[in-house]
């Protein structure tokens, strides 16, 4: 993984106890076992080998310590293990208890995450694994138990409403266009939350180090702890956000129109969430022993304004989005393969044209910039816009968190004493309320 925000346990940290029953569960112990690095967790992530030659990947985290992440470990089992055949996602092998510790072993997909940059065929790859994923027949025990992502995400969406209760200074000088039309952002982001409805499966955290790409060129969707049922948009948004924070030079826009025909203006409404979500939490306060994690929530919202306001703005201000005047927390020095300035990753050419509002939306008389719409026309077709430069810390911070993508490190922080879920909140699998200043990416 790119990011680096948490202390890692490693193979040799879990107790025996554990460690012997993972081998059990492989029918040999376990004789070798190479820790992968990064990320925010502080729990462990190790393929492992047993002494039959089995192989397998072995994630385990302290339930004492870490009350909350152990369940997200449980969630996954449950959904691993109810998932149909054939799908690009890992087999259940077991989910082990012992001494307090919760492991849950897969199996060892073999290949890495995709490289960074995205290259155009690792995209096309990963959108060919989520779009299989999505049309995926579901037996109704899970279809029951899986949460509806347009309720799941209504809060995180919301949060241009929260600026708009409590102003942040700071965005009008970070991002004069987005402080201007904040209002009529948060209605888009609103429109995105039902955009969501949908009975398809979702993966709900899809970003480079959720993904592993075989030598031969597929992609396997992995960790599933915050599956969800509602419209592929999230997943497919969510890939190519993550390739746009990565600095990539695909066309992005061109590849969305291709999964998501006739869908254009439920991206940018969905877009439009993920920029709420990801600029409110950049502004709060350090997350305690995740020094990097604002920072990381920063350069995604950076990434997501500069991409909304092309899609839906495409003949607006062209003063760049920059992250110069965030007050965020520094980041440390960055370890990733990616680590330099760069553009955020300007688009080449206006290949994609999509359809205007849908009658559901559609409210003509309310364009952007024009007062307080209820719901402001967005169009899906977008301009060249000048390249989007991010200051040198946060773009070396944007080349790491690239791997991390929409949900950067929310499930895994595991000092929270609270049980919670997906994206690290109170209450069950996304926990819909919880303390914002201790919110993740």
């Amino acid at each position: 993984m790119r990011g680096e925000g948490g202390s890692r346990a490693r193979w040799e940290d879990l107790p025996g106890t554990l460690r012997d029953a993972v081998g059990a569960e492989l029918g040999s112990p376990v004789v070798s076992a190479v820790s992968q690095p990064g990320g925010f967790s502080p729990g462990s992530a190790d393929r492992v080998v047993a002494a039959s030659g089995r192989r397998a990947f072995v994630k385990a985290l302290d339930g004492e310590r870490h009350p909350g992440s152990v369940e997200l470990h449980r969630r996954e089992a449950r959904v691993l293990g109810a998932l149909p055949a054939g799908l690009p996602v890992p087999a259940l092998l077991a989910l082990v208890e012992r001494a307090g510790w919760v492991a849950l072993v897969t199996e060892d997909v073999d290949g890495a995450s995709p490289a960074l940059p995205w290259q155009r065929a690792g995209v096309e790859a990963a959108l060919d694994a989520l779009g299989r994923v999505a049309a995926a027949d579901l037996p109704a025990a899970l279809r029951a138990v899986l949460p509806r992502a347009q309720t799941g995400v209504a809060d995180d969406f919301a949060g241009f409403e929260r600026l708009l209760a409590d102003p942040w200074p700071d965005l009008e000088r970070a991002d004069p266009w987005a402080g201007a039309h904040l209002e009529e952002l948060a209605a888009v982001a609103r429109r995105g939350t039902r955009a969501l409805e949908g009975a398809s499966l979702v993966h709900g955290d899809v970003r480079a180090d959720n993904l592993v790409q075989r030598p031969d060129g597929g992609v396997v969707v992995v960790d599933w702890p915050h599956a969800l049922l509602g419209s592929p948009v999230f997943d497919v948004v969510a890939l190519l956000l993550n390739a746009r924070l990565s600095h990539s030079e695909v066309d992005v826009d061109a590849l969305l129109a291709q999964p998501l025909t006739g869908s254009g203006d439920d991206a940018t409404a969905v877009l439009a969430g993920m920029a709420a979500y990801f600029v409110d939490a950049g502004r709060q306060p350090p997350v305690p022993g995740l020094p990097a994690l604002r920072h990381f929530q920063a350069a995604q919202g950076v990434t997501a304004l500069a991409w909304l306001r092309e899609r839906w703005w495409p003949s607006g201000p062209t003063r760049s989005v920059t992250s110069t005047h965030l007050r965020v927390p520094a980041a440390p020095a960055a370890r990733g393969r990616w680590a330099g300035p760069g553009p955020v990753g300007s688009l080449r050419s206006a290949s994609e044209a999509g359809p205007g509002p849908g009658p559901a939306h559609r409210d003509p008389g309310s364009p952007p910039g024009s007062g307080r719409p209820s719901e402001p026309a967005i169009t899906g077709s977008r301009a060249t816009s000048p390249a989007h430069r991010f200051p040198p810390d946060v773009a070396r911070t944007s080349m790491i968190v690239a791997g991390r993508g929409v949900r950067a490190g929310r499930a895994e922080q595991g000092e929270r004493s609270e049980p919670r879920g997906r994206c690290g909140r109170r209450r069950g699998r996304c926990g819909r309320r919880r303390d914002r200043s201790a919110r993740a990416g």
